[in-house]
């Protein structure tokens, strides 16, 4: 899970470095600098300093680059130990000085780790694409295409939510600068305390904003049951100038999974990173979702194990989590095994929480065909014709739509047995 972190690690830390420089490039030509030079630097340093002045613009830069370093590390270390990232935050406040050193004594070591995980990533991934016979993202968008032409009615929401993300991240940046320039040049605690909260508060304000900018076309899917509008506006969004760089893989292949395209959101996983415990959450049970679509039993079985080794939260909360997502998978074991009471208990408790159109169609789909198998064809047409009214454009509706036509052309609700009657009173 760190390799997935690795180039982002890389380009904060030589990003550190550039702000440091320039930050204090810039503001040593300032008369307050040098003031506090003199207060801080030993005579003799602070001539060769003024002398070379370049030296003191690397001394910023490296300075902000260990900063960096520290957090970075922590930030990686708190996916396996939560807390972490809050204590070197701590340290941070109360022993800027000796933080700062120790980031910057390990930055080599630090340096070629990532390096090193970067590099056996992109080689693991390369491999993986070879063994797909995929040269890349163009290639998965040219072979979408074959089947589903893009909606260009959606090009403006694609377009609108990547202008969003780049003002984002511009934010974002300057608010890292702002927190590095705060624990440089402030002495002042309580004011650094100050300076600190309102930064967290504005970058917790703008990840909400883009959480809710995503949710724009990931509605597309969940609530208007519309994959292929969700992929037109995710591919809009992906492309840079004549080539694509897909983003949010994960809501890439919901839409493919829901497009009964099992083999093509398998290849858009390839290149999906897990760097936290929710994507790889995430992406074991899209896999398991796949691998069900492709009746690969042995493939859903190691998308449970992954599952069941993962590192939940601790408490209630967390093992109620565990529970419900190997619930979601090991139903799949039961509708491929045949075991369909319980199958059709768990879609029928699904349907009754289902905080979604999307859910409540896959589920009503999903009691319906149970239905349809145990010969209970009342039941089954009342959930068929549930999943056209609210399925949309999902393949379900197609598949409901022929069932309900063999049920009617073979007159199987003309004499309904007691059995069908009291199963559709239940519902």
């Amino acid at each position: 899970m760190w390799k997935y972190n690795c180039k982002r690690q890389l380009l904060i830390l030589f990003g550190a470095f550039l702000i440091g420089f320039l930050t204090t490039y810039f503001f040593s030509s300032s008369e307050l600098f040098w003031s506090m030079a003199k207060d801080m630097l030993p005579a003799d340093v602070l001539k060769t300093v003024m002398e070379q002045p370049l030296l003191i613009s690397l001394a910023g830069g490296i300075g902000l680059m260990g900063m960096a370093n520290v957090i970075t590390v922590a930030n990686v270390v708190s996916a396996y130990y939560s807390g972490s990232i809050f204590i070197v935050l701590m340290f941070l406040m109360f022993m800027p000085d000796w933080v700062v050193l120790i980031g910057i004594l390990s930055l080599p070591v630090t340096i070629i780790v990532w390096i090193y995980g970067w590099a056996t990533l992109n080689r693991s991934t390369s491999k993986a694409l070879r063994q797909a016979d995929i040269t890349g993202d163009d290639e998965i968008v040219r072979i979408y295409t074959i089947h589903h032409p893009l909606d260009e009615s959606y090009k403006a929401l694609g377009e609108n939510v990547r202008r969003t993300m780049r003002t984002i991240r511009f934010a974002f940046v300057l608010g890292l600068v702002a927190i590095g320039c705060s624990l440089v040049f402030i002495d002042n605690f309580w004011i650094l305390i100050l300076l600190l909260t309102v930064c967290m508060v504005a970058m917790q304000f703008l990840s909400r904003v883009r959480m809710q900018a995503f949710n724009s076309i990931a509605m597309l899917l969940y609530q208007e049951c519309n994959p292929e509008a969700c992929m037109s506006a995710l591919l809009y969004y992906s492309k840079r100038g004549s080539h694509y760089k897909l983003a949010n893989r994960a809501l890439m292949a919901s839409c493919l999974i829901y497009l009964d395209e099992p083999e093509l959101a398998q290849d858009v996983l390839i290149a999906y990173r897990r760097p936290s415990f929710s994507d790889q959450l995430q992406y074991y049970l899209l896999m398991g979702s796949i691998y069900y679509q492709l009746k690969d039993e042995s493939g859903v079985q190691r998308c449970i194990e992954a599952v069941e080794k993962m590192r939940f939260p601790r408490g209630q909360m967390g093992m109620m989590m565990k529970d419900s997502q190997l619930s979601m998978l090991e139903n799949k074991l039961n509708l491929m095994h045949g075991d369909f009471n319980e199958s059709k208990k768990y879609f029928l408790m699904s349907l009754k929480a289902s905080t979604s159109r999307l859910q409540s169609a896959e589920c009503a789909y999903y009691i319906a065909l149970i239905s349809f198998v145990q010969q209970d064809y009342v039941l089954a047409k009342m959930y068929f014709e549930k999943t056209i009214s609210q399925g949309g454009s999902l393949y379900y509706v197609e598949n409901a739509q022929n069932y309900l036509a063999k049920i009617q052309q073979s007159h199987l609700l003309d004499e309904p047995d007691e059995y069908s009657s009291s199963q559709e009173n239940e519902a």
